[in-house]
C-alpha cells in the first residue's frame, strides 16, 4: 500500500511538472530547431514563421536593425551576423546574434541564434531571456507590415508623380495643338482676303482655272483645320482622363498614409 501511495505521488508530481512546462512553453511564440548554424556546426535556434515573402522579411529586419544603430556581416549558411553588440531588446549585455530567413514565395521562417561570445550559443533554458526573444520575434510582424506598407506608399507616390508628368505632357501638347489651330485659322483668313470673288459684275471675266485652284486650296486648308481641331479635341479628352487618373492616384496615396498599420 505504501509503495502504491509513493508511486501515485511521484506520478502526480511528474504530471504537474509536465503541465507547468507546457504552460510555460505556450507563452512563447517561437519553436526551437536544430540546424546548421553560421559556422556550419549544428546548433539550436529560435524560429518563427510569417506569411510574408522571405525577401520582404529579410529587408524589413535589416532596415530595422540598421535604424537602431546595428551593422552586420554576412556569415555562412545565409546568416547575418551582428557581433559584439549591445541590443537591449534582446539582452542587456554585449552579445553576438545571428539571423537567417528562409522559406517559400509567400511564407518566410526566421532562424535566430544568440551567443555570449566564442559561439557559446544560448538555448531555451533561460525563462527571462526566452520571454525577451519571444517578444522581439513577435514584434517583427509589425516591422514587416510597416515595411510593406511603406513600400506601397512609395509605389503610390511614384504613380502620383507619373500621373502629374502625364498631365504636364498633355498640357504641353495641347498648347502646341491650340497654336496650330490658330495658325490654320489665320491662314484661312488670309486666303479668304485674297481669293477670287465671283459676283454679277465680273461673271464674264472670271478665270475658271483660278476658281478651281482657289477651291482646291480652300478645301485643303479647311480639311487641315478640321483635322487639327479633331486632334485638339482628342487631347482635351485625354487631359480630362489624365486629371481623373491623377485624382484617383492621389486618393489612393492619401488613404495609404492615413491607414497605416496599428
Amino acid at each position: 500500500m505504501k509503495k502504491t501511495v509513493l508511486f501515485l505521488t511521484a506520478l502526480l508530481l511528474v504530471s504537474v511538472a509536465v503541465s507547468a512546462q507546457t504552460d510555460s512553453q505556450e507563452k512563447y511564440a517561437y519553436t526551437m530547431k536544430t540546424i546548421a548554424g553560421p559556422e556550419k556546426d549544428m546548433i539550436k535556434v529560435f524560429s518563427i514563421s510569417y506569411a510574408y515573402a522571405p525577401k520582404d522579411i529579410e529587408t524589413a529586419i535589416l532596415q530595422k536593425l540598421k535604424t537602431e544603430g546595428l551593422s552586420y556581416k554576412k556569415a555562412k549558411n545565409g546568416f547575418y551576423a551582428f557581433k559584439g553588440v549591445r541590443y537591449n531588446a534582446l539582452w542587456n549585455r554585449t552579445c553576438d546574434f545571428y539571423i537567417s530567413i528562409t522559406g517559400t514565395k509567400s511564407t518566410g521562417t526566421i532562424y535566430f541564434a544568440i551567443s555570449q561570445g566564442y559561439d557559446n550559443f544560448m538555448d531555451d533554458s533561460n525563462a527571462d531571456e526566452n520571454k525577451k526573444i519571444s517578444d522581439w520575434l513577435v514584434s517583427l510582424d509589425d516591422c514587416v507590415k510597416n515595411y510593406l506598407h511603406n513600400q506601397k506608399i512609395t509605389e503610390a507616390e511614384e504613380e502620383v508623380n507619373e500621373a502629374s508628368k502625364e498631365i504636364d505632357k498633355i498640357k504641353s501638347q495641347q498648347t502646341k495643338a491650340e497654336k496650330k489651330v490658330k495658325d490654320a485659322e489665320d491662314e484661312i483668313q488670309a486666303f479668304e482676303a485674297q481669293r477670287t470673288v465671283v459676283d454679277n459684275e465680273n461673271l464674264d471675266n472670271v478665270d475658271t482655272k483660278a476658281l478651281e485652284k482657289d477651291k482646291k486650296l480652300s478645301d485643303k486648308l479647311n480639311s487641315k483645320l478640321n483635322k487639327l481641331k479633331y486632334d485638339l479635341d482628342e487631347l482635351k479628352a485625354k487631359l480630362e482622363k489624365a486629371i481623373q487618373n491623377h485624382k484617383e492616384k492621389r486618393k489612393k496615396l492619401d488613404d495609404l498614409k492615413s491607414n497605416r498599420p496599428q
